[in-house]
């Protein structure tokens, strides 16, 4: 978190963070994606798309 300059940001870089790990455990692995979008400086959108219905997992996480 200390590399990160608000929440924003650090929920932004998420889904490279977590996702390169997984990779390095599982190759072959069929990754979600999770495009941000900072619409102001108080409203950050989340997208959360997968051939698998782990929305609500990924929600949860948050």
């Amino acid at each position: 978190m200390r590399s990160h300059t608000d929440a924003f940001a650090f929920l932004s870089s998420l889904d490279g963070l977590i996702h390169v790990e997984v990779l390095k455990l599982y190759p072959q692995a069929e990754l979600p994606s999770v495009p941000v979008t900072k619409m102001d400086d108080r409203e950050l959108v989340m997208e959360y798309r997968s051939k698998r219905p782990f929305a609500d997992v990924a929600e949860g996480l948050l």
